[in-house]
């Protein structure tokens, strides 16, 4: 039986499918305020044992549950890291903010309108918070990128691109159909989401996509390339381009990059450096620091900063999946 301790944040994971890394590093960093203390697998059949060999090096020893469900009610922690199969995450969710527990959720929030329609009611039914597993806005090149935005280095936005290319690697049986890992645009083309997210604090009014599944590597129905085009008020146009083909020789996992036009300069990121050009030559900017995503939700508990996290991961999880129906004809 899990016996609670004296920790201030009990932190729980269930799933190992997505981005349980930002909790472990981010737990690590503050030992002496948060703990892991109990993981269970959030999809029938999922191997966790990657993320408790993690915890386990980063020095935290959660008590395993064979169900989700008996964690949250017997442990009933502080905060729950949800991240099974994505087709998984908003039941889990829901069970947890019905009974007071705050929710970092990976992305997407749910694959359908429907589950995120019941998502959403018990959120603002509960007392808990809720933020999704997006990092961009804690990277230093987006800070950085905002920061000029906020200072009026480019004046007033028009134009968005932003591209998110991943490693394809072996894919597990998680991405062999859409609707059990949300598709392209809800796994990939959802992370510039938040990015236009963070620049613009507005909500789109239109988006239309196109994806492909060619190339897959026998992976089911799992799409390989995805485009995007979204409209935003105030006549703001963006546009996405995602893939699974970044080269496995690239220096990291994924490739993130996003271009900005505004009425008086220009904006861009390469390879986590940031270009300005306005009325001065182009130049590189000196890069503002990163936060870690999980402490900053963590921090953010109780407070607007909160609800503006939970907010972005609605407004995005929203336009992917209806961007993602519409793409599919269905």
């Amino acid at each position: 039986m899990y016996i609670k301790g004296g920790i201030h944040v009990r932190t729980a994971i269930i799933g190992a499918s997505g981005h349980y890394p930002y909790v472990v590093r981010g737990a690590s960093k503050r030992r002496q305020d948060i703990d892991i203390c109990a993981a269970a697998a959030g999809t029938p059949g999922e191997d966790i044992s990657g993320m408790l060999s993690m915890c386990q090096t980063a020095g935290f020893s959660p008590y395993v549950y064979d169900d989700w469900r008996k964690l949250l009610e017997e442990v009933r922690p502080d905060v729950c890291a949800v991240n099974p199969w994505f087709c998984d995450s908003a039941e889990i969710s829901i069970f947890a903010l019905e009974r007071g527990i705050h929710v970092y959720s990976e992305k997407p929030l749910a694959c359908d309108e429907k589950t995120l329609d019941r998502l959403y009611t018990a959120y603002e039914a509960s007392d808990a918070d809720l933020a999704g597993m997006f990092d961009g806005r804690h990277t230093a090149w987006l800070r950085t990128v905002k920061d000029a935005v906020d200072r009026g280095e480019i004046g007033e936005i028009r134009l968005l691109h932003g591209r998110k290319s991943y490693k394809m690697g072996k894919r597990g049986k998680v991405y062999e159909k859409i609707s059990s890992y949300g598709g392209m645009l809800g796994w990939i083309a959802i992370h510039p989401m938040s990015w236009f997210d963070y620049l613009l604090e507005r909500e789109p009014d239109n988006a239309l996509a196109m994806t492909d599944a060619s190339f897959n590597n026998g992976t089911g129905e799992m799409e390989t390339a995805g485009t995007m085009l979204i409209h935003y008020p105030g006549g703001v146009l963006a546009s996405i381009n995602a893939d699974f083909f970044r080269p496995e020789a690239g220096p990291r996992h994924d490739d993130d990059r996003i271009m900005v036009t505004g009425t008086k300069g220009f904006i861009e990121t390469k390879d986590g450096n940031v270009f300005l050009e306005n009325d001065q030559p182009r130049r590189k900017l000196d890069l503002l620091p990163e936060e870690d995503p999980f402490l900053y939700f963590i921090d953010s508990i109780g407070t607007q900063e909160a609800e503006k996290l939970a907010k972005t991961a609605f407004t995005v999880t929203s336009c992917a999946v209806k961007a993602q129906k519409k793409s599919a004809g269905r």
